[in-house]
């Protein structure tokens, strides 16, 4: 397009005041910050570990030693009964289950998993597990709003005794990327 003789386009780009920038996305808004649910705790669950929950659990995630599938091969290793896997303690949840509360209808993204467990647990024992909320973060990404939830379980034995702690790291997206229309996108 020309005007006065001289193209609009080259006037624009030679002028002082017109400097290119890349166009940005403008961040979406923040959601009004939720009541704090650190420290949320959960009521007790009971959880029995059976033999044949270690032994699916075993197959599922490729583990072949045998004393998770075979009574006698766990009683030969000087154990009285299987030996559940150590990430098994990820299928133990508390009476109230915090993460699937938490992510209720949003996008999750289970970053981290942590275990420390004291001894080996077996088929028959029934643990004791408590959740806790130990940290939320929010912070706004380019596609949306994200929150950085640190969720943690302790499960102990029936003499009261600690046998494992868990945290997990999840990231939760709360709201989605705007969509494009034909006009934004051309």
């Amino acid at each position: 397009m020309k005007k006065n003789g001289r193209s609009t386009q080259a006037h624009v780009k030679s002028h002082p005041k017109f400097v290119a920038a890349p166009l940005r996305r403008p961040e979406p808004p923040r959601p009004p910050p939720a009541p704090s649910i650190v420290g949320r705790e959960s009521p007790p669950g009971f959880c029995e570990l059976e033999k044949g929950a270690i032994r699916r659990f075993s197959t599922a995630v490729g583990e072949t030693n045998p004393i998770h599938f075979d009574e006698a091969a766990a009683r030969a290793a000087g154990y009285a009964s299987l030996v559940a896997p150590p990430a098994f303690l990820a299928a133990l949840r508390p009476g109230t289950d915090l993460i699937a509360e938490l992510t209720n209808g949003k996008q999750v993204l289970h970053a981290e998993q942590q275990f420390e467990l004291a001894r080996p647990l077996l088929a028959g024992e029934t643990v004791t597990v408590y959740g806790r909320v130990a940290d939320v973060s929010s912070r706004t990404l380019p596609s949306g709003v994200a929150e950085t939830v640190i969720v943690e379980h302790e499960g102990s034995d029936g003499a009261g005794a600690t046998v494992f702690r868990s945290r997990a790291t999840l990231v939760l997206r709360t709201s989605q990327r705007p969509a494009t229309t034909p006009e934004s996108s051309s």
